[in-house]
């Protein structure tokens, strides 16, 4: 039980170093050996990345391979300076949420997510296109009607919900608990699916293995491996949908109408089947492509802005709202050229890689050091006092998984942002608190 006592106290930081390594370093690192350039070509990638100025390069390894030594000194430093506080604050503003108010709260945002996912279109975006291209146009689609809060609501509030729901039932407060995480796992399932992006998905079902790995009472590690070949299933099964990788006869376009799928058991059993072969057969290529998708926009990174450090302007132009240039679609465009998706398509960068691309080294230092100081302050919290502490911790460990991914700002304010289920918990705080202090009120007036 060492292994999950650790995980569950440290969640933010273990997250954030295994993703970094997983989807980042790993890939770099087959790079630097006699197989690189046939892995790339595994994801259907040009080598490209390894013929890239700096590749290989001292500076390359320094950038690659500092978090694993800033990120436990600076998460190590702040934990012990800040666990007495954090603690004491905890117990004093974070009490269990009441059944009564998450209730109210899961009805106003699951109303409001199907609210905007239906005046979106978003059935019926999700199974238009008979190729990856007209997926991803789709989902571009689907993006822009939503609009950022419509994104917020489903990407941020209702997982939040269904963490929250999950982590109170593992607690054993009952079974309104239990059923309200089925529930609302169930319904933030589908709404992230429609969203017609994997990595959402996954990312929420790779919550709900975590929670269940560090709050499990029995077994921990036999339900963390289960979940473990649950998610690589989904994550096979997810793409190959998406990807429109299903095997279909030439004449027959693959435009999976909701109409045409009505009452026509057959059908929907048929393309189950091919689903599931095509996701077998692709699932080398997918897999490859997992580790290869962050990892090969790296040395794109290291070159282009240790080459030019000003290739978009620095950190003052990023700031500004509406900027000409941001590293994540300056980047893309190059990788990719015009192929119809610059301005609108992105390749992020870890918290410190995009620092590097804005300030060179320095800023790159300055970014890691204080995404390592939140996950610190997560690593801080009691999470083993109550079901909303432990349910924080888990959103700390989704964060530090996307500052792996992305921007420094981005697990803070982008509409899957820290503050967003922080705002909400607020409210329903709040309201919890109000009712307590009227109902206090009442009986020292009424006293029976």
């Amino acid at each position: 039980m060492m292994l999950q006592s650790f995980i569950r106290q440290c969640m933010a930081p273990t997250i954030f170093l295994a993703a970094y390594f997983l989807t980042v370093v790993l890939g770099n690192i087959i790079y630097a050996t006699p197989i690189g350039e046939s892995f790339l070509a595994l994801a259907y990638l040009p080598d490209t990345p390894l013929t890239l100025a700096g590749t290989f390069g001292p500076m390359y390894w320094l950038l690659l391979l500092a978090p694993f030594v800033v990120t436990p000194i600076v998460v190590l430093a702040t934990r012990r300076l800040l666990e007495r506080p954090i603690a004491r604050l905890a117990a004093s503003t974070l009490p269990d949420i009441n059944g009564g108010i998450y209730a109210i709260a899961a009805v106003i945002v699951i109303g409001a997510a199907t609210h905007m996912l239906l005046r979106s279109g978003a059935l019926d975006l999700f199974f238009t296109g008979t190729s990856a291209v007209q997926a991803v146009e789709a989902r571009f689609l689907l993006q822009e009607r939503l609009g950022f809060w419509g994104l917020v609501t489903v990407q941020s509030l209702l997982p939040f919900l269904g963490y929250l729901a999950l982590v109170n039932g593992l607690k054993g407060r009952g079974l309104f608990w239990q059923a309200a995480a089925v529930v609302v796992c169930l319904v933030a399932t589908v709404f992230l699916l429609l969203l017609n992006m994997k990595w959402p998905i996954l990312l929420f079902f790779c919550g709900i293995a975590l929670a269940v790995f560090v709050h499990s009472t029995s077994r921990p590690y036999l339900k963390a491996g289960v979940a473990f070949i649950a998610i690589v299933a989904a994550y096979l099964l997810i793409s190959t949908f998406l990807f429109r990788g299903i095997e279909t006869p030439v004449d027959a376009p693959v435009k999976v109408e909701t109409e045409a799928m009505e009452g026509d058991l057959d059908h929907v059993a048929d393309l189950n089947a091919r689903l599931f072969s095509s996701a077998f057969w692709a699932a080398p290529r997918l897999i490859a492509f997992a580790v290869n998708r962050m990892a090969v926009i790296y040395p794109y990174y290291l070159s282009t802005f240790s080459t030019d450090p000003d290739a978009c302007g620095g950190l003052i132009a990023y700031l500004k709202p509406g900027a000409d240039c941001r590293p994540s679609t300056f980047i893309y465009q190059r990788m990719f050229g015009s192929d119809g998706f610059e301005g609108r398509g992105t390749a992020p960068a870890a918290v410190h890689i995009t620092g590097f691309a804005l300030g060179g080294l320095p800023l790159a230092g300055i970014t890691l050091v204080l995404a390592s100081v939140l996950m610190g302050v997560f690593t801080s919290l009691p999470s083993r006092s109550n079901a909303t502490v432990g349910t924080i911790a888990i959103l700390g460990a989704i964060a530090g998984y996307h500052w792996s991914q992305i921007p420094g700002e981005g697990p803070l304010l982008y509409d899957h942002g820290l503050i967003w289920p922080f705002l909400l918990l607020a409210a329903m705080l709040a309201v919890q608190w109000t009712l307590f202090t009227l109902r206090a009120g009442s009986k020292q007036r009424n006293p029976a």
